[in-house]
């Protein structure tokens, strides 16, 4: 477990509590302070988790580790990495900062930090329903076409397997594809155009494959 988005001291052992609960043989929190002791877990990891709180608060708590660099690698050999919330954002190489404009459609007012590029042709946004995140992530995708927003709701997850992924869980997973649209000029400042911009709601069971 990562915890290191959290400003919450209980985060990693309740999350290395639930894994433990679902069955895992060992689930240890990762302290950033010793690298060494943390490149060690990571090396031997099935799973890389990173629990749920700030997404920038992570990615600038493992700058200049090498530790991002390690998961990168680990994650190349097939290691699964995933997370909740925050730990979701980070996997886009695009990564939501949480900075938008929620009421309007608006060129430029979504803004986007780098992220670990786990899954690089996406920008994934989380708890997207219930915090009605959709002009965020329209406003992103159009500002940056060759990316898939992907909105996945609360208590929902998606499974990804190389150009295709999987949604599992109780609510829905909203796909904005861009890469077809045509859009209009940007003007910054002004609201955001395209026509032909692809709309996906995926439940449970469902899968979408990235052509």
């Amino acid at each position: 477990m990562l915890p290191q988005a959290s400003e919450l001291p209980e985060t990693g052992p309740d999350s290395a509590k639930m894994w433990m609960e679902a069955g895992a043989k060992e689930a240890r929190p990762v302290a950033f302070d010793d690298r060494a002791a943390a490149r060690a877990i990571i090396e031997r990891a099935t799973l890389i988790w990173v629990p749920g709180g700030d997404q920038n608060k992570f990615m600038k708590a493992i700058a200049g580790t090498g530790l991002d660099d390690l998961i990168r690698e680990r994650h190349r050999r097939g290691v699964a990495v995933g997370g909740t919330s925050a730990g979701a954002a980070i996997l886009s190489e695009a990564m939501m900062t949480g900075e938008a404009d929620l009421k309007s459609l608006t060129t430029g007012t979504t803004e986007l930090a780098k992220g670990l590029g786990l899954w690089p042709q996406v920008i994934v946004d989380q708890h997207f329903l219930k915090r009605q995140r959709g002009n965020r992530l329209i406003s992103a995708v159009l500002d940056h076409p060759t990316l898939v927003g992907v909105g996945i709701d609360e208590q929902t997850a998606v499974i990804v397997h190389g150009s295709t992924f999987e949604v599992v869980g109780a609510s829905a997973v909203v796909v904005l594809d861009p890469r077809q649209a045509t859009s209009e000029p940007a003007i910054q400042g002004k609201p955001v155009a395209a026509t032909d911009l692809r709309l996906s709601v995926l439940r449970e069971g469902m899968t979408y494959r990235f052509k």
